[in-house]
């Protein structure tokens, strides 16, 4: 899936949990339409595993017409425990 242009509208939120044995959860948006947004791992813009973290804040665009982000981009690193390295 290609990245969308970076004239899209891009929102921030705090992931609010992610199953990455399963590859997806939801972020909490902190602007924009309010509800959970699904994410998939294949949306997640970052080199090696694709992963969240619970708490971790993130840049997203959401899907037209849906709640499911269609690209994410991870703000801050976290280890191994979700803590900020």
């Amino acid at each position: 899936m290609p990245a969308p242009p970076e004239a899209s509208t891009w929102y921030h939120g705090t992931v609010a949990w992610f199953d990455a044995p399963k590859g997806f959860g939801f972020i909490e948006p902190a602007e924009g339409p309010r509800g959970p947004v699904f994410v998939d791992f294949s949306s997640i813009e970052m080199s090696g595993y694709r992963t969240l973290v619970e708490g971790q804040p993130v840049r997203f665009v959401r899907s037209a017409g849906r709640a499911e982000a269609v690209a994410v981009r991870p703000l801050a690193e976290t280890g191994s425990a979700g803590v900020a390295a």
